[in-house]
């Protein structure tokens, strides 16, 4: 047989040709009929059908060897649909290029970031921390001999029996103005 692209109707004709030569089935058994239908006759196998291209081969086919102006078009069809899907994939690649990159520029930086502490660096942060406890309380001795101190939270008036009212008188050593500065706490 000669090698040829063949049109649907030729394809329907030889398909409508073989179910023509295929046998009928056997008849639906009968409901409470025990006995088996009974065995086909020998039947002949029909002959391999001729070489049926595929819709798929044709247009592999079509691809190939354009020859007709309605293959062609659909030839141009197919590459317009492909060229879209790699304009798409290429976009979608070059962004995944730039955010790798920027996640490469983090890295970078993070790395540069993480001190490496050494057990010498602890010791020593541990020294200041100790000598800083040290002046800290060393401060707040001193701070609670001076007068006035705390005075808001531990003043009772001993008259009335006020408590955190209490104020104290400041003069201006430059030009001896005296004020007064202090709380007074409201609805107690």
């Amino acid at each position: 047989m000669e090698n040829k692209l063949l049109s649907q109707s030729d394809i329907d004709s030889l398909v409508s040709d073989l179910s023509a030569q295929s046998p009928s089935p056997p008849p639906p058994a009968k409901k409470g009929d025990d006995t088996p239908p009974p065995a086909p006759a020998s039947v002949e196998k029909p002959a391999a059908p001729p070489d049926i291209p595929t819709k798929y081969a044709l247009k592999k086919a079509s691809l190939r060897h354009p020859e007709r102006a309605e293959d062609a078009e659909c030839d141009s069809e197919a590459i317009a649909t492909l060229t879209a899907q790699n304009t798409k994939l290429q976009e979608r690649i070059t962004k995944l290029e730039v955010k790798i990159q920027k996640l490469e520029q983090m890295e970078k930086i993070r790395s540069g970031i993480v001190a490496h502490v050494t057990p010498q660096d602890v010791q020593g942060l541990n020294e200041k921390v100790e000598q800083l406890t040290t002046m800290l309380n060393g401060m707040n001795l001193k701070l609670q001999s001076t007068l006035g101190y705390d005075i808001f939270h531990l003043f009772t008036c001993e008259k009335c029996g006020a408590k955190e009212n209490v104020s104290s008188i400041y003069k201006c050593t430059s030009c001896g103005h005296e004020t007064w500065l202090g709380w007074k706490t409201r609805g107690r």
